[in-house]
């Protein structure tokens, strides 16, 4: 506005002579050089930066301890700030300016530079205004003294996340839904909870053949079944209760029958092989159909399968379809 008004001017005076237009000229390059010296690289590279660093990299010389207590000394006698009145209070001071980040850096026409710092004393935010000129610091005064809002404080905003996430935590903890202990139940009282029924296998036709194998050669081809724990006739003709028939009848067989229905998928036969330790788990056992391509197949029905069945025989009866 300066250079304007004093273009201006001149423009008036010299009007008559003609040169008025060079005097614009000429006062419209000096603004434009002057804009560009404030806003110089150098310069705003040492914006946000610490002061003492800012200096540094500026070339300028530290601000020594003793000036700025001296100057800040006279400054605060004609304009207290309640910012503090001992020499401990001073070089806290000068601690804080040195630590204090650089706000703005103005160049003057005339060579000197003009310092805003902002550092933190005590619980305030004091703003300084420093002048640098043939490396002789002036202080120049303080320009603001503030307090900065509480809820605008790093810390604060850090420790309210953590606060918010425990709390969180903690409240879904509370509110989740708690497991339920599961019981382990036999197969009859999976069978009878589900509608399904147990069917024993006979005696008479699965007893002979094998407890042949057990008994050994001493015993009868076709022994004869009588009671639970079965008699056995030798070739002496000498007959008397074996201990490898009562085993064998603890291991009989039983025949599980499981009616397949419209709408049910295999897993639910799964599911009844599983609950009956005929298989490891009914996931396992819906791998087994799906490999070897049985569960492409399957018709409603029903299905009898026997304990003691490996998971090749499990398969042959589902593929060979339901009983009749």
């Amino acid at each position: 506005m300066v250079y304007y008004r004093l273009s201006e001017f001149l423009g008036t005076l010299l009007q008559g002579a003609g040169i008025s237009e060079r005097v614009e000229d000429l006062a419209l390059q000096t603004h434009l050089s002057s804009f560009e010296h404030v806003h110089s690289p150098l310069l705003s590279s040492v914006v946000h930066q610490s002061f003492a660093r800012a200096t540094l990299q500026l070339g300028c010389r530290p601000l020594e301890r003793t000036e700025f207590i001296q100057q800040v000394r006279l400054y605060l006698l004609e304009h207290p700030k309640g910012l503090g009145e001992n020499d401990a209070d001073y070089a806290r001071m000068w601690q804080s300016v040195l630590q204090g980040h650089v706000l703005a850096v103005e160049p003057l026409p005339e060579g000197p530079m003009i310092f805003l710092v902002r550092s933190r004393l005590r619980q305030s935010f004091v703003d300084w205004r420093l002048r640098y000129q043939r490396d002789t610091w002036t202080f120049q005064g303080i320009t603001s003294v503030h307090q900065f809002p509480w809820y605008r404080h790093s810390w604060l905003a850090w420790s309210s996340a953590v606060a918010a996430v425990l709390i969180a935590g903690w409240v879904g903890f509370a509110v989740a839904p708690r497991g339920t202990n599961l019981n382990r139940i036999t197969a009859s009282q999976w069978a009878q909870q589900h509608g399904y029924v147990l069917e024993p296998v006979s005696l008479a036709t699965a007893l002979p053949k094998t407890l042949a194998q057990i008994t050994g050669p001493t015993a009868s081809v076709n022994p004869v079944v009588q009671t639970p724990s079965s008699s056995v006739t030798n070739s002496k003709g000498s007959s008397g209760t074996t201990k490898a028939g009562t085993k064998f009848l603890a291991q009989v067989p039983q025949a599980l029958s499981f009616q397949l229905q419209m709408g049910m998928s295999l897993h639910d036969m799964s599911l009844f092989l599983a609950a009956h330790h005929l298989v490891p788990s009914a996931v396992w056992f819906d791998m087994q159909l799906k490999n070897t391509g049985a569960d492409k197949d399957v018709h409603p029905g029903t299905y009898v399968f026997h304990t003691h069945m490996t998971t090749s025989q499990l398969i042959q009866v589902i593929r060979s379809g339901p009983k009749p």
